[in-house]
Order: C-alpha cells, then structure tokens, then sequence
C-alpha cells in the first residue's frame, strides 16, 4: 500500500450524515457468540470492544434475527424481543467509546431458518424447506 492509500484509508469520511474516523470498516460476519435466547453475550462485548479499539471506524454486527422462526443458529443474535434492546445499546455504548460506529444487520432467514433451533416452524414465502433442515 502506497503512503497515499495510507493516507486515504486513515482519512474520516462520511456515510450520510454520519462521520467515520477512517476508512476502516468490519462487514457483517457471524460470530456464533450470542447467548441462548439471542442476547448479546460478554464474549461479544468483548469482541466488539477489541476491535473498535483496535481502530475499526465501522463494525456491522452478523445477521440478527428480527423474528423467531426466522432463525438459523444456535449462537445467533437476536432482536425480536424489547429485552434485546438494551444488550445491543450497551453494544452500541462499548462501540462509541472507542469513537467508531455499529451497524446491526438484521435478518428473516425465511426458508432457510431452522425450526430444530427456533422450536417453530419457518416462514417463507415458498413452502420449499431448506435440505439441511427438513
């Protein structure tokens, strides 16, 4: 990397009106790491912690289910539930220390979700039901 891309990726820029430090961005990636019921877990805040500090300007979260038959995995954050609110706004507080930003990528697995995890049967808009799950 030249000494101007440098440059460029530690320069703060805009998404919006919302301002990014630099240009360093953590896309959405599942960690697996949520407790049972979808809450954010301390291995998550964790997580999360390291890399802001670490000089991420912009974490986006793995997909979080809005919905429980839209389930996929065992680990998987959840927000279908007003108790999840205040798990990812401490998230979101851990974040904002380090002066970066979070992004929540929110999901309905629809019919690849997993009833053997949610308990419930999915919903999709094709009664076809994912292979790895029938």
């Amino acid at each position: 990397m030249s000494n101007a891309e440098l440059k460029t990726a530690f320069t703060p820029t805009f998404i919006g009106k919302m301002e990014l430090k630099n240009r360093f961005i953590r896309s959405a990636t599942w960690d697996g790491m949520a407790g049972e019921n979808g809450e954010i877990s301390p291995w998550q805040m964790h997580l999360y912690q390291t890399l802001a500090d670490g000089g991420a300007a912009l974490l986006t979260s793995g997909y979080t289910f809005v919905s429980p038959e839209g389930r996929q995995h065992y680990g998987q954050a959840g927000l279908d539930q007003d108790r999840l609110i205040e798990p990812l706004a401490k998230l979101a507080e851990v974040v904002h220390q380090h002066q970066s930003r979070l992004f929540i990528q929110l999901v309905h697995c629809g019919g690849q979700a997993n009833p053997k995890v949610s308990g419930l049967p999915a919903k999709a808009p094709s009664a076809i039901n994912h292979p790895l799950f029938a």
